[in-house]
């Protein structure tokens, strides 16, 4: 990835507010992710020296469970729901920015720096119940949350035939391009 900010120009403190935010690391595929619990009332802040292109940024998030609102040097942003995808907001803006959990929140995270200075390319899938999942031979799925199928929870599957698989609680998942050796 060329051009992520460094991390004097991004940086991430927590807990923010002095409650402690569970973190997990993980490995999918050769990739490391990050698995965030964020209770009732924790804060996350974000600073940057400058607006950042959101395909610059250091991070790959989708949130799960839970809400938190986002307030950027005053300013309320948008909030992060389950399903939000970060590569799919606008850029990044330059400020301070507040996340605080609303409700228990959960969200999982692949970073740059964590992966030397490397991302998956990620597609993000997110259905509801009663929707179906089609894979194809030889995808690399990665399930945060939800069933689909016999796969429940957080869990790999590299599917040995195309198929379809019908979701039987709402379902959020990213198929990664390729594999980290």
């Amino acid at each position: 990835m060329t051009g992520t900010p460094s991390r004097s120009e991004w940086t991430v403190k927590t807990p923010a507010n002095g409650v402690e935010i569970t973190v997990e690391t993980h490995k999918v595929f050769g990739w490391k992710v990050q698995r965030h619990l964020m209770p009732t009332g924790s804060q996350m802040v974000t600073t940057s020296t400058k607006t950042v292109a959101r395909s610059r940024t250091p991070n790959r998030a989708m949130y799960v469970a839970g809400r938190c609102s986002v307030v950027n040097d005053g300013v309320a942003l948008d909030d992060r729901v389950p399903g939000l995808y970060t590569q799919e907001r606008p850029d990044h803006p330059a400020g301070t920015s507040f996340v605080t959990a609303l409700e228990d929140t959960e969200f999982w995270c692949f970073n740059y720096y964590l992966n030397r200075n490397a991302l998956p390319s990620l597609c993000p899938i997110r259905l509801a119940t009663g929707e179906t999942l089609q894979l194809s031979t030889g995808e690399l799925l990665f399930v945060m949350k939800g069933t689909v199928g016999q796969l429940k929870g957080t869990m790999t599957f590299i599917p040995d035939a195309d198929m379809e698989l019908e979701v039987t609680s709402d379902l959020f998942a990213f198929v990664i391009a390729q594999g980290k050796e």
